[in-house]
């Protein structure tokens, strides 16, 4: 027996259904959504994923520095309005965040990146955005065999966040900017 080739839109409907279980309401979402496949998603956090959130330029420097250590890279988004980035990690994940970033030896005064969990939301873009959108994939999750999508691991990550700042830090272009990490999202962005 021959199994049919993935196309696109067939992906798009395995993430969609995936992404739908963090909607309020699952099965109205994913309905909508196979609908108008466009249309961002407005998720839960705590549910399905976490999502850590600090400066941009830390998720990006991180998942290089994980990519290097060749370290299973999770979804990540972009989110420009904020200068953000957020990387989905695994449920649960906010409870011991605190214990992780501090082991890093994060300093006192710094910013320190945040993990979301229950009573958070996050915007994610659609699997087939129509356009630039105020959120983008810097890491798509990857629909396979294994799926749910594999999740940024933790421990791993909290590192090389740690040593993304020390990295940024040593470039002047870029002194100070990791400092200013938005440690939560705007009150419009939580669940209610």
């Amino acid at each position: 027996m021959v199994t049919p080739m993935a196309t696109p839109l067939m992906e798009a409907d395995v993430l969609s259904a995936w992404l739908a279980k963090a909607a309020p309401h699952p099965d109205l979402a994913a309905d909508v959504w196979r609908l108008r496949p466009t249309l961002p998603r407005r998720l839960h956090c705590g549910v399905v994923f976490d999502v850590v959130l600090c400066h941009r330029i830390l998720v990006e420097a991180a998942y290089r520095i994980l990519a290097g250590y060749e370290q299973p890279l999770g979804p990540a988004l972009i989110l420009p309005q904020l200068d953000a980035g957020a990387i989905l990690v695994p449920r649960g994940t906010d409870a011991r965040w605190p214990e992780l970033i501090a082991a890093t030896q994060w300093p006192e005064r710094v910013s320190r990146p945040a993990c979301l969990g229950n009573g958070h939301a996050i915007q994610v873009p659609a699997p087939a955005p129509a356009s630039a959108s105020s959120v983008g994939w810097l890491q798509e999750p990857e629909v396979s065999d294994e799926f749910p999508p594999h999740l940024t691991s933790p421990v791993p990550l909290a590192r090389c966040l740690a040593e993304a700042r020390a990295e940024v830090q040593q470039r002047p272009e870029h002194r100070g900017r990791a400092h200013r990490v938005r440690s939560v999202l705007p009150g419009s962005w939580r669940t209610r």
